[in-house]
């Protein structure tokens, strides 16, 4: 431990870039894997839940029937329960507005398939009785200022009462959202009777809970055979609870989070990398110094230390830094977990590394870690003796191959990450520019409640009064919010599958969507109400129709009706699906959302106004409102977010590369004062010499460009295939980042290579 301080006092600036490459590389890694672990947090701690699966099809959300026929006559072997979503629900507390961003309905058999923990209620009644409905523990305490909320009372859409039965533990790390959970048997009160056992309507999540051990291939089968006696010839299968957080996005799947299991590798596999270039650092600047550390390791010999001593003596000098980094670690962590809690959305937690498991990683990651720091300089350092030439320590061919090799290998991972980055943020790029059909831009959205559809005529002509909005439309779906409802549509015998929306007339207006045959809606026609269509360029493509207006078609409402209109192709599910068929009905039921164009710049004035008339036609809901550009570019946030992590994880790179590099840099002008001194004395220029210093390092720099560039095309090539609409790749993109590489090192040595440049020879020759 003596020797260990006594060494960094006669080194502190080594020591200090030492310890700080490693804190820095430390801080990242641990922020890696803290949201590694929570992202495998999700789904875990339920009990029971590797026998829950979900009943999945071409779609993840079946009929009503289905819950209920398998309840029905299977209940002996499985328990089946039905969820059905209902977003931005408005809802009174004690006669204060509230939204509810999700509710779910649920069958009282919920809490059979789930065994989610209860704070307070009975799990067996909870969901028995209409009106009745669970809280999580948040919820409650948002609501109502505590926990203790059983027995109150909650007023939705100002129309129905329900009772709190139950309170549930929150479960944040969980792929359904389940804030608040209401009696499935509700629906038949406020809906239509009968609604339960309704045959189609594929708008139903059901899972299921199969005995202990079963084989889930054999209940697939059985599912299968079951429902095919109800004509349903769907290939049904199971989803297993654990899997489903992970799988890819189904259609009709909804209020369901996803992680990205290919994300989290590239972390890890990112955060190795980043430990890999603080070992490469910590190595070359501990062999850098080993010649203030070789008359040292010949004393011991004589005094008869072995060299297998002199490896532990070194190996505990490397644990010692290791473990000044990580408490330099520590306190960066709690002054950024604030800031990265703000930009991510979670914060580095100690305590998350202290399960069992996750210790055995990361104590068995720190020793790797100490082991390939610190195992080759102990054991060539250690190999020193009298007889060992010290011009040549540092300079041997066997150690300048490796240390060209490390050097190489760091700037390898920082060019590919730039590149990788680069072309990532072209491709957003791309989906930012590229013609969506529509203009998302200065529209707000409102949910419609109660109030607002018993007046929607009413709040339009208040709205249309202020010459800072140009339109409004009412819809019952928004571009890139859930779109997972299909209809069959039948043309000339043919059926095919739509995705739909039920619009106004002023809906094409509002997202200036351009018509490019036929007519738009009108209010002056009551004709257009019942059996008129709009379909989309897509649509009319997949049945190759020559003459389409006038087209009589039967949509999967059963109403017989003609093509009015065909509209441009527009992306209302966003860039990251295909191009799909899309039918636009006109009807007065079914609206969901208040489409708003503003018109005017003052937005901040315009909202004021938009609220002063929700004040006015539904005081006793909460106004909140949304842009729909906002709507539209969440859908890419992982993609956004993955798009950040490579930038800072590349630049993190060439921090730590650059750090490296300042420290050799220090040690390799040492060596060659004399060398740069004569130079001068002999007519050699400032540029000239700076030039001959860091020609080594562009050559490496160079190296590792030609080898980063065909992993950087051969992995953003690989992630660009899973957008459909894509950029091209650019050469512009691996020479920009080769070049940035290129000037971040030459910046980090070049400040060192000026110094000994310009220094005054008579002070390093006059000695002689």
């Amino acid at each position: 431990m003596k020797v260990a301080f006594r060494n960094f006092r006669n080194n502190v600036t080594p020591g200090i870039i030492k310890i700080l490459g490693l804190s820095v590389s430390l801080s990242a890694v641990f922020i890696i894997w803290s949201y590694v672990i929570n992202e495998n947090k999700y789904d875990s701690g339920i009990p029971n839940s590797n026998r829950v699966y979900r009943l999945d099809a071409q779609w993840a959300s079946m009929p009503p029937f289905i819950g209920h026929i398998l309840n029905q006559n299977l209940g002996n072997e499985m328990v089946a329960a039905r969820l059905n979503f209902v977003s931005d629900i408005g809802i009174q507390v004690n006669n204060v507005p509230f939204n509810l961003k999700d509710l779910a309905f649920a069958d009282s058999t919920f809490f059979k398939v789930l065994a989610l923990k209860f704070i307070a209620g009975d799990p067996e009644e909870a969901l028995n009785k209409p009106y009745s409905l669970v809280l999580s523990e948040a919820t409650a305490k948002r609501l109502f200022g505590t926990a203790d909320a059983l027995g109150k009372i909650i007023r939705f859409e100002n129309q129905a009462d329900f009772t709190v039965t139950g309170i549930i533990k929150d479960y944040p790390f969980m792929h359904l959202t389940l804030e608040v959970i209401a009696s499935i048997v509700t629906l038949e009160k406020i809906g239509r009777p009968g609604i339960l056992q309704a045959y189609d309507g594929w708008s139903y999540p059901t899972y299921l809970i199969l005995p202990e051990g079963a084989d889930k291939t054999r209940y697939e089968t059985k599912i299968r055979e079951h429902l095919a006696k109800f004509r349903y010839d769907e290939n049904f299968h199971l989803k297993p609870f654990d899997e489903i957080y992970y799988s890819h996005e189904y259609e009709n799947e909804s209020n369901t989070k996803h992680g990205n299991l290919l994300y989290n590798r590239v972390l890890v596999a990112v955060s190795i990398f980043i430990l890999l270039l603080a070992a490469i650092n910590f190595i070359n600047m501990t062999i850098a110094n080993a010649v203030s550390r070789s008359r040292e390791v010949s004393f011991r010999k004589l005094q008869g230390a072995s060299k297998t001593e002199l490896v532990i003596q070194f190996l505990f000098e490397t644990a010692i830094f290791i473990f000044a980094a990580i408490l330099l670690c520590i306190i960066f962590l709690w002054f950024l977990n604030p800031l990265l809690t703000s930009l991510t959305g979670f914060s580095v937690n100690f305590s998350s590394f202290l399960t069992n498991h996750n210790l055995i990683i990361t104590i068995t990651g720190l020793l790797i870690f100490i082991a390939i720091s610190g195992i080759y300089p102990s054991i060539y350092i250690s190999s020193f003796t009298f007889l060992t030439d010290k011009r040549r320590i540092t300079g041997s061919p066997g150690h300048i191959g490796i240390r060209n090799g490390l050097i190489i290998f760091q700037n390898l991972v920082s060019v590919s990450l730039i590149i990788c980055t680069l072309i990532a943020n072209r491709q957003f790029r791309y989906m930012n520019r590229k013609d969506l059909g529509f203009n998302k831009n200065g529209v707000v959205i409102l949910k419609l409640n109660s109030q607002l559809k018993e007046h929607m005529d009413l709040f339009r002509q208040k709205l249309l009064t202020s010459p800072e909005i140009s339109s409004v439309s009412f819809s019952s779906r928004i571009p890139g919010n859930y779109w997972g409802s299909w209809c069959c549509v039948n043309i000339e015998g043919k059926e095919n599958k739509y995705f739909n929306n039920y619009v106004d007339p002023d809906y094409l207006k509002t997202l200036e969507i351009k018509l490019k045959e036929g007519r738009n809606f009108s209010y002056e026609n009551p004709g257009d109400l019942k059996a008129t269509y709009m379909i989309n360029e897509t649509g009319i493509k997949m049945y190759d129709l020559k003459n389409p207006i006038g087209q009589i078609i039967t949509p999967g409402n059963g109403i017989k009706g003609t093509i009015i209109g065909i509209f441009r192709d527009f992306h209302y599910r966003g860039l990251n699906y295909e191009q799909t068929p899309l039918i636009l009905f006109y009807t007065p039921e079914y609206k969901n959302y208040i489409n708003i164009r503003l018109s005017h710049a003052d937005t901040k004035r315009t909202l004021e106004k938009i609220r002063n008339t929700w004040d006015e036609v539904c005081p006793a809901f909460s106004f909140e409102y949304r842009f729909l550009d906002e709507i539209y570019d969440e859908q890419y946030s992982a993609e956004r977010k993955f798009e950040g992590l490579i930038f800072s994880f590349a630049m993190l790179a060439l921090l730590i590369a650059g750090i490296g590099l300042y420290g050799l840099s220090v040690y390799s002008i040492e060596r060659r004062t004399k060398e740069i001194g004569i130079r001068k004395v002999n007519g050699a220029s400032i540029s000239g010499i700076m030039i001959r210093l860091n020609r080594g390092i562009v050559k490496w720099v160079i190296i590792a460009f030609l080898l980063a560039s065909p992993i950087a095309l051969y992995s953003m090539n690989k992630w660009l295939q899973k957008f459909p609409y894509r950029a091209d790749l650019s050469w512009i993109d691996f020479v920009l980042g080769g070049l940035i590489a290129l000037v971040i090192v030459l910046l980090s040595v070049s400040l060192q290579s000026w110094r000994a440049a310009t220094r005054n020879p008579v002070e390093v020759l006059r000695y002689e």
